[in-house]
């Protein structure tokens, strides 16, 4: 006995894998002078077995997959070792596959994985009686343990393998994802460049591309920690040390990296999103004729619920008779965003919070506002870069630093205009001016104010 152990331990030392189940299966029907021998996995789902190894008359014959029921093969699934030395088709009268082989001794194992669970047997049959079964059965015991952990470490290969593909499908995805939101990006900077030639739009552009880069950068790392972890349990693997804490740590890493890579995306699709939409607000065509207080006034109304969860009043003054044809819904544009980040940023109480607008008229076809509020104020650093796309100093409450960036842009480039920052002891206090706009336009009467929804 020993030394057909040794035989077979030599035989296989080096073999993994299906060429392990291959030398096993011939060195063993070798040794035990089978006519048919084979290791099989167990299907408890269909209740059936298929052949992993099948060796027929000392050479290997095709894989065959077979029913349990009826046949001994169910016994050993069962967690029973089986030997029948002669009569085995009088036993087991039903199983087509015994009798067509003529079959007349049988032994089999179970196989048990490292939980105990059966999870595949080895049989071996002869055409005659036999009278060793003993030595057969105590070589099927000597090395069910290493057929079942190679067994088990290929179903982990395999798992490993369906999860790989699976993360690989969500890379793939999250990349095409990542591919549009970059299409996009260029596509509408092409689109800003075209109608914006200022030299703030070049600082807008590399705001955007600071800002994207956080979140997509963050994407990149967590992608390298799920290779990191792959190449860990592929080492694992290679050394046949894999364990299932290992298996499970490795899930919840990388369930983990695909969670952040999805929050990363959807950030960086929002930031291109506000991009987009401060790009398209820059492109009002109708010029019109407007009284400048009552527009104002009739937006500052549309506001009002904006400004009542901080009990914030906004007060109006003006002459009742200023009249200059300009583009309307850019003034919508920039109320609604002053009077938001006044709220946002200005205002921590909730009671006396007030915003006040002044409007004069400096020249026939020149307007000054001024817009200031009694809020927190501004550090000389806020100030310095208040008009910068992307700067804000409430990141953490989601803040995108568009808002006055996109009022910054309304008036110098839309409205030809200007505005600046002037020193105040309390609060903000802005001051822009506009233009009285001519384009070859067909002007249009005023309809009602439309105010978009505040950044």
């Amino acid at each position: 006995m020993e030394q057909h152990v040794k035989h077979i331990i030599e035989g296989v030392s080096n073999a993994y894998g299906l060429d392990f189940f291959e030398k096993l299966t011939l060195k063993l029907d070798q040794v035990i002078g089978a006519d048919f021998t084979f290791i099989a996995q167990i299907d408890e789902k269909k209740h059936r077995s298929k052949t992993i190894t099948y060796v027929e008359n000392g050479k290997l014959a095709n894989n065959l997959t077979y029913s349990l029921t009826d046949t001994p093969c169910a016994d050993v699934a069962s967690n029973s070792v089986c030997c029948f030395p002669r009569n085995v088709c009088s036993l087991y009268p039903d199983d087509h596959f015994l009798i067509d082989l003529e079959i007349e001794a049988y032994v089999g194992t179970p196989l048990h994985d490292s939980k105990g669970k059966v999870m595949g047997i080895i049989v071996a049959l002869y055409k005659a009686p036999i009278i060793k079964q003993e030595s057969v059965i105590t070589l099927f015991k000597i090395f069910s343990g290493r057929v079942a952990a190679e067994m088990e470490r290929l179903e982990y290969e395999r798992s490993l393998q369906r999860l790989n593909d699976s993360l690989d499908l969500k890379v793939q995805q999250r990349t095409e994802d990542l591919s549009k939101v970059i299409t996009q990006l260029r596509q509408t900077q092409e689109q800003l460049v075209e109608a914006d030639k200022m030299a703030a739009l070049g600082k807008l552009i590399a705001g955007v591309a600071h800002e994207v880069n956080t979140p997509l950068g963050l994407t990149i790392t967590t992608h390298s920690m799920m290779e990191l972890e792959l190449s860990r349990l592929d080492k694992k693997i290679a050394q046949d040390q894999l364990s299932v804490d290992d298996m499970n740590q490795y899930l919840s890493k990388t369930g983990q990296a695909l969670r952040l890579q999805g929050e990363m995306l959807i950030r960086a699709k929002k930031l291109i999103e506000s991009f987009k939409r401060m790009a398209a607000e820059q492109h009002y065509l109708e010029v019109e004729t407007i009284n400048i207080k009552d527009y104002y006034q009739q937006l500052l109304t549309t506001l009002e619920p904006l400004c009542r969860p901080k009990d914030v009043k906004v007060i109006l003054s003006s002459a009742e008779d200023i009249f200059i044809k300009t583009l309307p819904g850019l003034h919508a544009q920039i109320i609604t965003n002053l009077v938001n980040n006044s709220i946002l940023h200005g205002f921590s109480s909730m009671r006396d919070n007030i915003i006040t607008i002044e409007i004069n008229q400096i020249a026939a076809d020149e307007i000054e506002v001024d817009f200031f509020d009694n809020g927190l104020g501004l550090s000389a650093k806020s100030a310095e870069h208040l008009f910068e796309p992307f700067y804000t100093t409430a990141r953490d409450k989601g803040g995108t630093g568009l808002g006055l960036s996109i009022v910054y842009n309304l008036i110098v480039q839309r409205l030809h205009g200007a505005i600046k920052v002037k020193p105040s002891q309390t609060g903000l206090h802005l001051v822009y001016r506009f233009k009285a706009d001519n384009p070859p336009l067909v002007e249009k009467s005023r309809p009602e104010p439309q105010v978009s929804t505040p950044c």
